[in-house]
């Protein structure tokens, strides 16, 4: 089995530079002891033949393919959480976080339950947890614009302090302008220090 795996990890097409477009994607997994996982992941558009989801085995093949590493564990995420402050439109932004692993072997079956469109260029930055679900619920106080060579991020405070004032301010006198910029290394390393505020992170990449 080992093998077979090996062979449909290192032999499935690399992806091409993706557009954006693609999919959440909720199944339900069988395991070959009688356990249910439900789980999600995310997939781009040209990888799904939404006319083949209900032939059997096409579920199975198709995420093992995609989500199985070079140590044949299956990776996915259990939940699938809104944060409704993103957009000035009324329309949530869903992310996918509680990553979860389990050997590909001990799969015996995949079923997609739910296909949800979804922009692949933009994501939640920031780390976070179950429990940061709590005041990310409550509307941002503040939000600061900025951004590197390649990516632009929408920071949503949710809770201010001098600390992080002092933090902001240092990124907001960050100014590139250009590809590559040295100021990269600067601004990525200032970034990362938001993961000790009650801040959000929404990254939006040309590629």
């Amino acid at each position: 089995m080992k093998k077979l795996l090996f062979l449909i990890i290192f032999l499935f097409p690399l992806l091409a530079i993706a557009d954006g477009e693609g999919y959440q994607v909720q199944f339900t997994l069988e395991t070959s002891t009688g356990e249910y996982h439900n789980g999600f992941v995310e997939m781009e558009d040209f990888e799904i033949d939404k006319d083949s989801i209900n032939k059997p085995g096409y579920s199975l093949t198709l995420l093992i393919q995609r989500f199985t590493d070079i140590n044949y564990n299956f990776t996915y995420y259990k939940q699938r959480i809104a944060y409704n402050y993103y957009n000035t439109i009324d329309e949530p932004f869903y992310y996918l976080m509680d990553k979860s692993v389990i050997p590909s072997d001990s799969i015996k079956s995949i079923q997609i339950k739910n296909i949800f469109n979804s922009d692949l260029l933009t994501s939640i930055k920031n780390e976070i947890s179950l429990k940061d679900t709590v005041w990310m619920s409550q509307e941002p106080v503040d939000r600061i614009s900025t951004n590197n060579s390649h990516c632009v991020f929408s920071i949503l405070v949710h809770e201010k302090s001098k600390a992080l004032n002092k933090l902001l301010k240092q990124i907001g006198e960050i100014n590139i302008l250009e590809e590559e910029s040295p100021l990269d290394k600067k601004h990525a390393q200032l970034m990362e220090k938001l993961n000790a505020f009650k801040v959000i992170v929404i990254e939006s990449c040309a590629y």
